[in-house]
């Protein structure tokens, strides 16, 4: 730097050119003697190792930043794959639980916090399974019960139906039967009348035997329609009772 040409060097970060080409930063430092500055040293420092140096450090720090770069993607996919993978399966695993599809895939043998969470959503989904396997169970047996209960409803129906009309033919039966033993019970009673009548006053004999023989005739009409009632009551008391009797087949 030519002082006497240019004077002192300007103070300041910025490098100048000495008279032999060479950049250089500018730099004023004091000179005291018992606290009374006698002096001020000004000197330059070459500005291209300061460049380098520069440049060096800042290749190092891009090479820094690019290897703290790398490693931070390396810890972000092993941050992926321990934390961030299990959790996503285990959401898809929510997923399909909730959509009713408990067959569900989780990573096993992890001894953290979110191999329990995953043993914990097998054993649910396992659990909530075999609930659901144990409803569908019941809820068929129930089936079958209702189907039968409605078979032995339609049964007691038809045999209601049967007794009600089995019970109607009784009735029909016993009115028609009463008005058969009440014709032949007329004739014996009223002919018995006529007998006991004649015979008090002295009236023919003739008479009395065809009353008598009237009689006679409505008595065993009488009595074949009561046994036909037994026959009929121990027919329904599944007592089968035969009797021989000779028949004209002519």
């Amino acid at each position: 730097w030519d002082v006497a040409a240019k004077g002192l060097p300007p103070p300041g970060p910025e490098p100048i050119t000495g008279p032999d080409g060479t950049r250089r930063l500018p730099f004023q430092v004091p000179i005291l003697e018992r606290d009374v500055q006698v002096a001020t040293l000004h000197f330059g420092i070459s500005w291209e190792p300061l460049a380098q140096a520069r440049d060096e450090v800042m290749r190092r720090g891009v090479m820094i930043a690019a290897f703290s770069l790398l490693v931070m993607l390396v810890a972000l996919e092993w941050l992926h794959k321990l934390l961030m993978r299990p959790l996503a399966e285990l959401h898809v695993a929510s997923e399909r639980i909730r959509a009713g599809n408990f067959d569900i895939a989780l990573p096993q043998g992890r001894q953290d916090d979110i191999g329990a969470l995953c043993d914990s959503v097998r054993f649910m989904s396992s659990e909530i399974a075999q609930r659901i396997a144990a409803l569908e169970e019941v809820r068929e047996e129930q089936r079958v019960l209702l189907e039968q209960a409605h078979l032995r409803e339609s049964e007691l129906a038809g045999a209601r139906n049967k007794a009600e009309a089995a019970s109607r033919a009784k009735a029909e039966f016993l009115a028609q039967m009463s008005h058969e033993l009440r014709t032949p019970l007329n004739a014996i009673i009223g002919f018995s009348q006529v007998i006991a009548l004649y015979a008090r006053k002295g009236g023919p004999a003739g008479k009395q035997a065809e009353y008598a023989d009237d009689i006679h005739a409505s008595g065993m009409h009488l009595m074949s329609m009561i046994e036909a009632i037994l026959e009929m009551t121990q027919l329904e008391m599944d007592r089968r009772v035969f009797a021989t009797q000779d028949l004209d087949l002519a």
